[in-house]
């Protein structure tokens, strides 16, 4: 159902701010811990079919409202079927 994606070491201190939300392992302000500036060898996520996942403590799923970065070892399950996911599709799942 998913294509599942690990996020790469991330240091949050080291990056510059920008307008892409940063997904961390938290469980307040929708798991965005920080807008970064794009992340040149990373891939950003497109919000429409993709969830966000910290596996680490809070267990926590959120969808985005913007297409997205993720931080170290959060997870992003991107739909494999891309034809019908709504919001309230993402929303259900997490």
């Amino acid at each position: 159902m998913f294509e599942i994606f690990t996020g790469r070491d991330v240091i949050i201190g080291r990056t510059e701010l920008g307008n892409i939300p940063l997904v961390s392992h938290q469980n307040t302000d929708n798991g965005v811990v920080k807008y970064i500036k794009k992340l040149n060898d990373r891939h950003i996520f497109d919000y429409r079919y993709t969830i966000s996942l910290a596996d680490r403590g809070v267990f926590y799923a959120s969808t985005q409202f913007e297409n997205f970065h993720i931080g170290t070892r959060v997870k992003a399950l991107v739909f494999k079927d891309k034809n019908k996911i709504s919001k309230e599709i993402r929303l259900f799942f997490c």
